[in-house]
């Protein structure tokens, strides 16, 4: 039995693997640009949102955060009143899109409850 620190086991699958797959995905295209974003043009709007994606950014989610750092789909503070957004926004992946009722299949907020 190795006592060797550095495993070649890969890490277990995060939270949004259990959801979704990147395998074949036009979106995945340098993971290494931004942490865990990659860089796309315009395409179709996904079913899933990720509330607080943070590190936990994910290509086959709408990714929502308040930090732009993480480069989300929309920077938005969820913890305020969500009723502006019914108004177009502008989504440097999605171009120009409006939230509104029954727009996603799933909601994920991991790790975020605690700080609304």
């Amino acid at each position: 039995m190795s006592n060797n620190a550095f495993s070649s086991n890969p890490s277990p699958p995060t939270w949004a693997d259990q959801f979704a797959s990147t395998e074949g995905n036009p979106a995945v295209s340098n993971p290494d640009a931004v942490p865990g974003n990659p860089v796309a043009s315009a395409q179709a709007m996904p079913r899933r949102m990720n509330l607080g994606s943070g590190k936990s950014w994910h290509p086959e989610f709408f990714n929502v955060d308040i930090n732009a750092f993480w480069k989300p789909d929309l920077v938005a503070d969820f913890g305020q009143d969500f009723s502006s957004l019914s108004q177009v926004v502008e989504s440097e992946r999605f171009g120009q899109i409006q939230l509104k009722p029954g727009s996603f299949e799933l909601i994920a907020a991991h790790d975020v409850l605690e700080h609304v």
